[in-house]
């Protein structure tokens, strides 16, 4: 089950709590002041970096073709340096 960070409207405390995804994870009650808390978002915790992560990773293209890969790699250089 997944875990979920909140934080407290009224006191400002900051808590986790692990919840099923099937429940509403949107708020919470407090456990300090049993005020109202809401659920922080943070950023995800997989960053992909690097070198080896081509747009040809991700589609279904005729590898037949041996430019489709120069051409892809070629594109990622362009964008991600």
């Amino acid at each position: 089950m997944p875990t979920y960070e909140y934080k407290c409207d009224k006191c400002g405390e900051e808590f986790e709590l692990v919840r099923s995804m099937k429940e509403d994870v949107s708020s919470t009650e407090c456990p300090s002041c049993s005020y109202k808390a809401e659920k922080v978002f943070s950023p995800p915790g997989l960053i992909f970096k690097g070198k080896g992560f081509y747009s040809v990773d991700k589609h279904n293209r005729d590898l037949k073709d041996p430019n489709i890969n120069k051409k892809a790699r070629q594109q990622d250089a362009k964008r991600y340096g």
